[in-house]
């Protein structure tokens, strides 16, 4: 089906930061639709978190 994916797959597409924040975006009880939209966003929105503090220690 090429519907299910592995922690090691995913790490082999994106960092493990930008998982973890995509983890840490869902609500608790909330299901979490994996996909690569959603990995997509987690890390455009990491890079962003990155460069404002990045930018606030200078």
């Amino acid at each position: 089906l090429g519907n299910f994916w592995t922690i090691r797959d995913i790490l082999e597409r994106v960092d493990p930061l930008v998982l973890r924040f995509a983890l840490i975006n869902a609500h608790y009880r909330s299901p979490i639709d994996m996909n690569e939209a959603l990995l997509h966003d987690a890390e455009r929105n990491h890079g962003r978190l990155i460069e404002a503090y990045a930018k606030a220690l200078r």
